[in-house]
């Protein structure tokens, strides 16, 4: 798909945005530093740069101000991610040059949702299969517009169940009490 600069200096956050990304079929240039990133920029421009705004020496605001003063990389996407998460932080960072922001911890899901955003990339829904769609009981209600998004790598989560009560032959527990009449109050 793309080839994408993660400009990380956390070792477990480059990491960990290297298997998100590669898991979704991107190729991914890592870089640990400003000076490490722009020496790749170098070599070889990517479709996308994942830009830590937290770096040490040069930071990240300063290298996407610059990124945006070259020719070539004036209009390379920018996504910023940091753990910057406080009023205003979003907008520093866009006012610097990136073109979007996301905020540590990183998380798959909107990981993979911003970078499709920035690269125009449109992923098709995931298709109902027979056993979904046997489930689902007859109603004259829509579907829900909006489905849950799975992760067909990922198992999903086991179904929560209720508690059970220490004698499976105990009576149900009553309902609560009635509050009375709602509205007005004293």
């Amino acid at each position: 798909m793309a080839k994408i600069l993660v400009v990380e200096d956390n070792v477990q956050n480059l990491k960990l945005a290297t298997v998100i990304l590669t898991s979704a079929g991107h190729t991914v240039i890592p870089a640990h530093d400003a000076a490490e990133a722009e020496r790749s920029l170098a070599a070889e421009l990517p479709d996308l740069v994942l830009m830590d705004l937290a770096l040490p020496g040069k930071d990240g605001y300063t290298m996407t101000r610059e990124l945006r003063q070259r020719p070539e990389t004036a209009k390379l996407p920018v996504l910023a991610v940091s753990s910057f998460a406080m009023r205003g932080d979003a907008e520093r960072a866009l006012a610097a040059g990136c073109t979007a922001y996301l905020t540590k911890p990183i998380r798959r899901v909107a990981l993979l949702e911003h970078v499709d955003a920035l690269l125009g990339v449109v992923r098709p829904a995931p298709a109902a299969t027979a056993a979904t769609t046997e489930a689902r009981p007859t109603s004259s209600e829509p579907p829900p517009s909006d489905p849950p998004t799975t992760d067909p790598g990922v198992p999903s989560a086991p179904p929560v169940s209720e508690p059970t009560t220490a004698d499976p032959g105990a009576p149900p527990p009553a309902p609560p009490p009635d509050p009375g009449p709602t509205g007005g109050g004293p």
